[in-house]
């Protein structure tokens, strides 16, 4: 069953934010089940806890807040189904027994409408992706499980039982898929979301590893003369990865025996070419300016040491 609806509708951009920075959100959630391909539940949480700077957007979130609109007039024109005007402000929903599970959907839509009367709801979710997912829209096999960990979020808190993910494809083309309201999926990701809330957030307990990028965020130095005994299998990987990395090499050194070669022949020319297509270019790039910090150091060295930025090393992974 679907949960009673509430919502908040912040004052501004800075309460809307304010208020998500206190909750758990339909495409967070997607992040704490491991379903978000761009950031593990540990980066999530050092986010979260106010331990690493919140996420202030970058390109592609900001084309993102300024295509939404486009998207969904372009949607909304070639399926027929008229956008709810009212939902085209940032409106928060929230779970009514858990405050810390809310959504923002990108847009309501009406679904149909009986003897004249608009008498149901959909959720619109707007991709300014840019990439050509092959989505099967019957199975729905394709779909990036983060979208549709989503979509089932914001169909739950609001009541709705449809859904359209509409994105922007490479070339400017519009393609969408409508989804059905899975109640077991979300009555599971709140279930999820709660008990990650507690052990994560109220108990300051950080998740666990998933990857290399995560352990080094951990671990950030060695332990001087720290060891392990190697196992069979770390030996057996050991041996492959001496393999692998010497074919890397000899292909490498081919490359390069090819490359010097292309380069020889082609002296002042731009390029190859072979029945029309292009095989190989050399082109000179545009010319740049480059700081001197020799001459920087030597003539005005209070202001050289002024500037330096002392930036922390890296673990650095070698294969013996």
């Amino acid at each position: 069953m679907h949960t009673a609806v509430k919502k908040y509708i912040p004052k501004d951009q800075d309460d809307w934010l304010q208020q998500r920075s206190k909750s758990i959100g339909g495409s967070e959630i997607a992040t704490i089940m491991g379903l978000n391909p761009f950031q593990t539940p540990y980066e999530f949480w050092l986010q979260k806890t106010g331990r690493t700077p919140r996420f202030e957007g970058n390109i592609y979130t900001k084309a993102g807040i300024h295509l939404e609109e486009a998207i969904a007039r372009y949607w909304s024109e070639e399926t027929g189904l008229s956008i709810i005007k009212s939902s085209e402000q940032d409106i928060i929903y929230i779970h009514p027994k858990y405050s810390f599970i809310t959504g923002t959907p990108d847009r309501k839509y009406w679904i149909e409408t009986k003897y004249g009367v608009q008498v149901d709801k959909g959720i619109l979710e707007c991709k300014a992706v840019q990439w050509d997912p092959d989505v099967n829209k019957d199975t729905l096999e394709g779909l990036p499980d983060s979208w549709f960990c989503q979509a089932q979020v914001y169909m739950g808190l609001t009541g709705c039982n449809k859904a359209y993910i509409a994105w922007l494809k490479r070339g400017l083309y519009l393609d969408y898929v409508e989804i059905a309201f899975d109640e077991s999926f979300y009555n599971k990701s709140v279930e999820f979301a709660v008990q990650w809330y507690q052990n994560h957030i109220v108990n300051d307990k950080p998740p666990k590893a998933v990857n290399s990028s995560d352990i080094e965020k951990i671990f950030k130095s060695h332990k001087e003369y720290k060891s392990y005994e190697a196992t069979e299998e770390i030996f057996n990987q050991w041996e492959r990865a001496k393999e692998l990395k010497k074919s890397i090499s000899e292909a490498y050194n081919e490359l390069n025996v090819i490359t010097e070669d292309i380069k020889m022949k082609l002296r002042d020319a731009e390029a190859f070419k072979y029945n029309g297509d292009t095989l190989f270019t050399w082109r000179k790039a545009n010319d740049s300016a480059k700081l001197d910090t020799d001459i920087l150091k030597k003539r005005y060295p209070e202001i050289y040491q002024e500037c330096l930025r002392k930036e922390p090393g890296i673990r650095r992974f070698l294969i013996k």
